[in-house]
């Protein structure tokens, strides 16, 4: 519920806003993207069993079988003016907010554009040393095709974090990319114009458009556990320290000591976070509403949140009318009782 929460018509939900330039080089301003997962049988039976009682979520349940597939469709309120790509882009109108800047625009029925196609397999081969495969598309109205499928291009896959492996290491040619396939056709950091991605994860690693790209699509499903922990590492952190957000965790192992695996399933650890939040926690309400200012850019108020008070508005009459006419006939009664007093303590004497 409130700022960030799910919108009526299709149940989307806000996810990171690109920042200028982040979609295209013709991108000039912030643009706000939302998006909705879906899953097959045997994901939606895990989830199920995690919240088999609404009111208190077991994230011990957290183990999806192999077979267990996801799908994310990420929409922009971006037109071809700032991504020409979108050309003919699969378009539905959703109930969000569409500026990305202060003040909030309210909520109006707004068009949107699928930019994005992010996806997840259960798997149990030796190639998937994680037990995950991760990919992303990116839609490219230059691709022919009659259909909107024909038009998603596969920016790569993703099927571990290459541990050990600096973005240093990657552009000194020391070592390549070994556990992410990348689609040099769509990305080439040396002609970004040329390109339909600006910008790929940490160290070369895949990462969708509309995501952090301080860490990799992997490493930021792999930090899913009971409780959060945080899903890339701090900018401020030496670069041997963030390796630890490169390891490769197997499917079912926390991310951390003291946290419960929710077996990379993000909007798990979201889901449970929003219901803590919503029941009082404040200490995750705080790290939620940083977490938000860090990808807006600004602190929104959430719905439910003590707001502080505008000072009272002081009405008054002007004249003799109104509450000042009372308060006149008052005061010469004050004045009149006074006197009387005064005469009587006279006499009095």
């Amino acid at each position: 519920h409130g700022y960030a929460g799910r919108e009526f018509t299709h149940g989307l939900r806000m996810d990171r806003t690109s920042d200028a330039g982040d979609l295209h080089p013709r991108q000039t301003n912030k643009e706000r993207n939302y998006s909705i997962t879906y899953y097959n049988e045997l994901a939606g039976y895990t989830i199920g069993q995690v919240w088999c009682d609404p009111n208190k979520p077991d994230p011990s349940k957290a183990k999806f079988p192999v077979g267990s597939v996801w799908f994310k469709l990420v929409f922009t309120t971006a037109d071809t003016s700032a991504a020409p790509y979108l050309l003919n882009a699969w378009e539905w109108e959703a109930y969000v907010e569409k500026g990305a800047e202060q003040p909030i625009t309210p909520r109006a029925l707004t068009k949107l554009r699928l930019l994005e196609v992010d996806f997840g397999v259960r798997q149990d081969s030796k190639d998937a040393v994680n037990g995950w495969l991760f990919g992303v598309y990116v839609f490219s109205g230059q691709k022919k095709g009659a259909t909107i499928k024909d038009k998603l291009v596969p920016i790569g896959l993703q099927w571990g974090n290459d541990p050990g492996l600096t973005p240093t290491a990657v552009r000194a040619g020391e070592k390549p990319i070994a556990e992410s396939w990348i689609n040099t056709n769509v990305w080439n950091e040396n002609v970004p114009g040329s390109s339909l991605v600006q910008r790929l994860g940490w160290g070369y690693r895949l990462q969708g458009p509309v995501a952090d790209h301080a860490g990799s699509m992997m490493s930021v499903y792999m930090t899913s556990g009971w409780p959060p922990a945080p899903m890339v590492a701090p900018s401020t952190m030496p670069v041997d320290s963030m390796l630890k957000w490169q390891r490769n965790v197997r499917t079912g192992t926390p991310f951390q000591a003291g946290q419960v695996s929710l077996d990379y399933g993000l909007e798990l650890m979201e889901g449970m976070r929003n219901h803590a939040i919503a029941n009082g926690d404040s200490v995750m309400s705080k790290a939620y509403m940083e977490e938000l200012a860090n990808t807006l850019g600004f602190v929104p108020t959430l719905q439910g949140e003590k707001v502080v008070a505008a000072a009272d508005v002081i009405e008054y009459d002007k004249g003799m009318t109104g509450r000042n006419l009372y308060v006149f006939f008052g005061f010469l009664l004050l004045v009149a009782v006074l006197v009387g007093l005064l005469i009587w303590n006279f006499l009095q004497k």
